[in-house]
């Protein structure tokens, strides 16, 4: 590699020294854009400085003849040509894997990064009619190698398998299928753990309709040969409705620029945390308001039975009593599918010292973080252990002490609470909205719904208890 084709792909990835800048300001570029190094299109590593010493040929040509007339030489045409986007991609790629290794990435592979990446950009382009941007071929290359393709139809456009069926979003945005979706709700570390609690059911419609058994057969002891009285296994409906949630938010015009892998963070965390946060605060503080479409989470829609009082009215005045309470209240639950839900201060100020109070294993346990699975991504796994039991921190939250609030709630939350899922993420974008800073507009949707229906069994707890301050 020359200096000339050197300064040709740095600038693809946003190197503004042109062709008078120094080896001091490549070198510069280089270590902080691309702490684990760079290669070419080969694999090979590019040393900076040679490369920048090298100065491309320059070609003379004889003068032209009648006797012997010029020939146009092919290899001048090989020479002049620079290879700038597969160098470009394979910056980003070691890159992103130098991101990985400093634990700085969301995605656990670049693989991931840039299929997630690729398939933003395909949508969001084709959804403002620009599949012609600058990276439009390779992203095509990346969801082809996959067996996804982006398709405009008269209904609007589509992403999914190449040889199997994909939901159209008929208001002409694009729709982020479910292959996709499922990977971004567990991009965000800090928000998405409804998800993770509830039972989450497919929407085919507006509004669902559910079952739930609601007492079972009583087995009764009878003499030989005597009769026994019919019984039933009884149950009722409870019924889920989607509601529209909506973000807009503005991205710069260098998406179009960008190689796939380097996009993916930004734009996917962005949709990630958005959709998961507000599906977390209408599972969990949702009020009924019209600011959560009417949902009422956990905080509201518990029966009064379900919260059991702390011994004060705050923090400070909790006791090891007060928690051990809540395994203990639960009915119809199956415990082994039980769960602590609390912020993380709570965790770590509440919880945390009573581990040490009670000593042994739970806080040898807990000071080395021994029994957390390693599955990734850390979404999927509780973020500590209590009395044996997974603890799920959820920053929706109150995270300060105070009177008459919850902190904790303990039970199976599957089977209690459901999120219906009628439509998955849609965006649509505009470059023309932003045109005075040339950024893009981005409407990104989604239509989910949120129930606590309870066991319907009568109980005096249920499947779900909660701790709250006096």
């Amino acid at each position: 590699m020359n200096r000339k084709q050197l300064l040709a792909a740095l600038k693809a990835e946003g190197f503004e020294g042109g062709e008078t800048a120094t080896l001091e300001a490549v070198q510069k570029f280089v270590a902080e854009k691309f702490p684990g190094g760079i290669e070419d299109d080969t694999g090979k590593a590019i040393d900076v400085e040679a490369a920048f010493k090298a100065l491309p040929p320059r070609r003379l040509s004889a003068p032209k003849t009648e006797e012997e007339p010029a020939v146009k030489d092919a290899s001048v045409k090989a020479t002049a040509k620079i290879g700038a986007p597969a160098v470009h991609l394979n910056f980003a790629r070691k890159n992103y894997e130098a991101k990985i290794k400093a634990g700085r990435a969301k995605f656990a592979d670049a693989d991931t990064a840039e299929l997630m990446g690729a398939g933003l950009r395909s949508m969001t382009m084709a959804a403002v009619g620009f599949e012609g941007y600058k990276q439009a071929d390779n992203d095509r290359s990346i969801l082809g190698n996959a067996g996804i393709e982006v398709v405009k139809t008269a209904d609007g456009i589509t992403i999914g398998q190449k040889a199997g069926s994909t939901a159209v979003n008929s208001l002409g945005g694009a729709l982020v299928n479910t292959e996709f979706y499922d990977q971004l709700m567990w991009l965000s570390e800090l928000y998405g753990v409804s998800r993770v609690l509830a039972r989450v059911v497919p929407m085919r419609s507006d509004t669902t309709v559910l079952k739930r058994k609601t007492a079972i057969p009583s087995f009764n002891a009878i003499s030989q040969g005597a009769s026994n009285t019919a019984q039933d296994t009884t149950y009722d409906n409870y019924r889920i409705t989607a509601e529209k949630f909506a973000a807009y938010v503005l991205t710069n015009s260098e998406l179009e620029d960008d190689a796939a892998v380097s996009i993916a963070d930004d734009l996917g965390q962005s949709f990630a945390e958005g959709v998961a946060k507000r599906m977390d605060e209408c599972y969990f503080v949702g009020d009924g308001s019209s600011t959560y479409n009417g949902f009422t989470g956990l905080s509201g829609a518990l029966p009064s039975s379900a919260y059991i009082s702390a011994s004060g009215n705050s923090w400070s005045a909790i006791t090891i009593g007060d928690v051990d309470k809540l395994p203990g209240a639960i009915q119809n639950a199956n415990m082994a599918r039980c769960a602590f839900a609390c912020p993380r201060q709570f965790d770590f100020q509440v919880l945390n010292p009573f581990r040490y109070a009670r000593g042994g294993t739970q806080a040898v346990q807990f000071s080395r973080g021994e029994g957390l699975a390693s599955a990734n991504p850390p979404a999927l796994r509780p973020q500590s252990y209590y009395l044996g039991f997974p603890v799920y921190h959820v920053q929706v939250m109150p995270s300060v002490s105070a009177s008459a609030t919850t902190f904790l709630y303990f039970g199976e939350f599957d089977a209690a609470s459901t999120i219906g899922d009628r439509r998955m993420l849609t965006v649509k974008r505009s470059d023309a909205t932003a045109l005075q800073t040339d950024q893009i507009a981005t409407l990104a949707t989604a239509r989910f719904g949120v129930t606590i229906q309870g066991d319907g069994r009568g109980s005096t707890y249920g499947p779900i208890v909660a701790l709250k301050t006096t």
